[in-house]
C-alpha cells in the first residue's frame, strides 16, 4: 500500500517541530518528535506498486498548483491511538484536490480518507494512552 500525503511548507514545518519539541522537553514522550516524522496531511492509501504511484503523482503534481492551507484549530481524535492534531480550514481547493487525487488513484484502502468520510488534519503527535492524552490539556 502506498500512502499519499501533502506537506507543509519549511516555515509550518519548524513550528510544528519546535511544538512537537516542547511538548517532549515537558516529560510527554513525543512519538513524532523522537522519530522524525515530518508534519503532514494523509490524503490516503492506495493499493499500487510505488513505480506506479511516482508516475501516477507526477502527473498529478503537474498539474495541482501550490497553495494555501491555514490551520485554525487544534483537535484530538481520543480513541485506542489518541492523537493530537491541527486542523486545517477546510476550502474548496483542499477538497478539490484531495478529491482528484482520490479520482486519479481509484483505489483507496483507508476508508475514512475516502472523499466524503476524510477528515483533514496534520497529526502533531500520537499519544501513548489515554492518560498522556488527558495530560496534554493540564
Amino acid at each position: 500500500m502506498a500512502l499519499l500525503m501533502m506537506y507543509v511548507d519549511n516555515d509550518a514545518e519548524q513550528k510544528i517541530k519546535d511544538y512537537q519539541k516542547s511538548i517532549n522537553e515537558n516529560g510527554i514522550y513525543s512519538h513524532c518528535f523522537v522519530n522524525d516524522i515530518g508534519p503532514h496531511i494523509t490524503v490516503g492509501g492506495f493499493d499500487c506498486e510505488l513505480d506506479k504511484a511516482n508516475e501516477i503523482l507526477k502527473m498529478c503534481c503537474s498539474k495541482i498548483k501550490r497553495f494555501k492551507i491555514r490551520f485554525g484549530h487544534i483537535g484530538i481524535f481520543n480513541h485506542n491511538n489518541p492523537a493530537v492534531f491541527l486542523v486545517p480550514d477546510v476550502t474548496e481547493t483542499l477538497l478539490e484536490v484531495h478529491k482528484y487525487l482520490h479520482k486519479t488513484f481509484h483505489e483507496c484502502d483507508d476508508d475514512n480518507a475516502c472523499p466524503n468520510k476524510w477528515i483533514p488534519h496534520c497529526t502533531i503527535d500520537h499519544l501513548r494512552n489515554q492518560k498522556t492524552c488527558d495530560k496534554m490539556w493540564i
